[in-house]
């Protein structure tokens, strides 16, 4: 409940000790005005028993409504909140055309005081010394001033400067008190005025106080309300919208956006399902009572805010996984423009590139043993291969059936040295996708299958692989009704075509000349020149052929279940994280590919039996059938093929080709030999 702030409804609505004792005075002040005006012969004596008696009710109604003075009521603040503290009565008004008073005649007001308060802790003294003057002498008695159409004389009871008269305050810090038992036509002939200052003073701390709970009220309200709203809406809306920003800026974002929003909803889960020791031995004592209401229990669902940001956040990466990295100039493009409609016939973009082409040997074979499990076959190699070339900054772009486009893309402020980086990232990426195909205990389980072993003896997975840098043509490819991004240029149809070349010469990985020149010189010591030729179909210009030479069947059976387990650690997300930093790391000015490749355990394995005295033999014979020495290269390849634990298929490949023109390089061509052959497809 509120407390009462509006005084003055007590002097309107409710009749107080000021209206009675205001009734009281006026009796009494008209008997005495009537005795003195009557000729009656004991009229005087009449008169003065009654002017008496209303001196003394006037000092009774003056006791009881002026204000103390004392100093636990000085100032209106005290005046209005003090209990012991009375109210302010500020004047008392007597009709001028009868007034009779113009002091206290029979006794003064100490000695009135005195009789009727003598039992009272108020003394006469609550009345300042010139208000008792005025009142015991009559000098200086009051000031003139009309009320209605009246005019009183005013005595006034307060003692302050610059208040004298009713009017020296405003209207609204004063009420007036007249007799209320007059007849209708009659004109009080005394009234009284109460100075409500101080009330006024109580009025408004109490507004303020009331104006202050309500605006806390509100702001309380307005901040729950707002809350909600805030929690429910706003926020994930901004979300959103913050989300589509950084997707339109980079479509790839999308991927570790999924990745944070699932890590979160797992992180939510594995929070409710912690449970204290005790609290856990309690619930598995309950279950079988809870059982029947544990099936009804129906699980929350989700807002509809977030289940649209979740949709958000799925087409993100659904796009980011559709198109990958040559989609999206694609994906900026369209969400650049704010209509609805959707343009992926778009131009394409040069860029400059490392383009590798991965191909699973023997794929039609596999494929009819294997049948509808072919799928679950070719993901489990693309997890190997996308994963790996992920961690080397690589992209997945095409997969066609066995075949998997890897594109290492260059930007346009790489400096040379960061180029460089980038081809011998590849080469690197290329190697482990070897060893891990090769070591990765899933695949393992092919080489028992009954089926393929009975169509292809001995069989295991194998994937061979080419290497080319140029430029091509990004963009989209196909129609209104369908699209893919990729990239188009001879340059990866070059790399198509090497892949296809470690086939006719039986390496694992075929490397153009164009890239080999790109390579740091240490990375270059690892490569071997196997031939020089031109690509027929494909290129006219005479390229030489560079084999990076490994041996998975050296391997042995150094095996491993996935590529999450093989740091020890099976969190999906805790492996990306990982996978991220060491992403990192890889860009730093410090770090040096090749040392990979050089310390790398699996390396050293495959390519324990490539010795140096083979690599120079092997190039002994390469510059003499290069400079159309036939004879002696004969002699050497002879010994480099034999000399490895298998047949050396370079070596068996230029001694297939000098083999054709018996030996004779003036019979390669109809002009002689211009040091390089043109490389048919098989």
């Amino acid at each position: 409940l509120l407390p009462i702030i509006a005084v003055g409804a007590w002097f309107s609505d409710v009749a107080t000790s000021s209206h009675y004792g205001a009734d009281i005075v006026n009796r009494d002040y008209s008997e005495c005005l009537t005795w003195k005006r009557s000729n009656a012969t004991d009229a005087a004596e009449r008169a003065q028993r009654t002017c008496q008696r209303f001196e003394q009710q006037l000092t009774m109604y003056i006791g009881q409504h002026h204000k103390m003075n004392f100093e636990s009521c000085a100032g209106s603040g005290n005046q209005a909140f003090n209990a012991d503290c009375k109210l302010g009565l500020g004047w008392i008004g007597f009709r001028r055309d009868e007034i009779s008073f113009l002091r206290f005649k029979y006794n003064t007001f100490e000695e009135y005081h005195e009789y009727l308060f003598k039992d009272s802790t108020y003394g006469a003294e609550s009345l300042s010394v010139e208000v008792r003057l005025r009142l015991n002498t009559g000098h200086n008695l009051g000031c003139s001033e009309s009320a209605g159409s009246t005019d009183y004389m005013f005595v006034p009871l307060i003692d302050e400067l610059g208040i004298w008269c009713p009017d020296d305050i405003r209207i609204s810090e004063k009420i007036w008190i007249q007799p209320q038992l007059l007849t209708g036509q009659q004109v009080a002939p005394i009234i009284f005025v109460f100075d409500q200052r101080p009330w006024m003073v109580r009025t408004a701390i109490y507004s303020i106080i009331q104006t202050f709970f309500i605006c806390v009220i509100l702001a309380a309200g307005a901040m729950v309300f707002s809350h909600d709203a805030n929690t429910l809406v706003l926020q994930p809306i901004e979300r959103m919208i913050a989300l589509v920003e950084k997707i339109r800026d980079n479509p790839l974002y999308a991927m570790k956006v999924g990745d944070a929003a699932h890590r979160e909803q797992q992180e939510e889960e594995d929070d409710e399902e912690e449970e204290d020791p005790q609290k856990a031995r309690v619930w598995r004592r309950r279950l079988p009572t809870w059982c029947a209401w544990r099936r009804k229990e129906v699980k929350p669902q989700s807002l509809e805010t977030k289940i649209l940001e979740n949709a958000i956040v799925k087409l993100g990466k659904l796009l980011a996984l559709g198109f990958g990295e040559a989609g999206s100039e694609i994906i900026v493009k369209n969400m650049d423009d704010d209509s609805a409609t959707v343009n992926a016939m778009i131009p394409g973009n040069k860029v400059e590139a490392v383009f590798g082409f991965c191909d699973i040997l023997h794929f039609t074979d596999t494929t009819e043993v294997l049948q509808d499990k072919v799928m679950v076959f070719v993901n489990q190699v693309a997890e190997i291969v996308h994963g790996i070339a992920d961690e080397w900054h690589g992209a997945a772009n095409r997969n066609n059936g066995q075949a998997f486009l890897i594109v290492w893309r260059m930007s346009e402020d790489f400096k040379p040295v960061l180029r460089s980086k980038m081809c011998d990232m590849s080469v690197v990426a290329f190697t482990e996708m070897y060893a891990a195909i090769n070591k990765s205990a899933v695949l393992k389980d092919y080489r028992e299958h009954p089926a393929l072993l009975a169509r292809i003896p001995n069989y295991r997975v194998r994937m061979c692989f080419g290497l080319h840098y140029g430029w091509a043509i990004e963009g989209a490819i196909g129609s209104d009704f369908k699209i893919d991004a990729s990239y188009l240029s001879p340059h990866v149809n070059v790399a198509s075509r090497l892949e296809a070349c470690t086939q006719q010469y039986q390496v694992p990985i075929c490397i153009s000349e164009d890239l080999q020149k790109l390579c740091s010189k240490e990375m270059e010591r690892s490569f071997r020149a196997i031939d020089r030729v031109t690509l027929k179909g494909v290129s006219s210009l005479p390229i030489r052929l560079f084999s990076v030479d490994l041996s998975g069947e050296n391997l042995g059976g150094d095996y491993y279940g996935h590529r999450a387990s093989k740091d020890g650690s099976d969190n999906i997300f805790e492996i990306r994280r990982l996978r991220e930093k060491a992403k990192d790391a890889k860009m730093q000015d410090s770090f040096r590919v090749h040392r990979v490749f050089e310390n790398s355990y699996d390396v050293k394995k495959m390519r324990k039996d490539y010795t140096l005295h083979f690599f120079h033999e092997f190039a002994k014979g390469f510059f003499n059938y290069e400079a159309g020495e036939w004879d002696v290269a004969r002699e050497v390849f002879e010994r480099t093929r034999e000399m490895l634990t298998h047949l050396d298929g370079p070596s068996k490949a230029l001694l297939e080709f000098m083999e054709l023109h018996n030996f004779d390089a003036s019979h390669a061509t109809p002009k002689g030999w211009p040091g390089y052959r043109e490389l048919a497809p098989v």
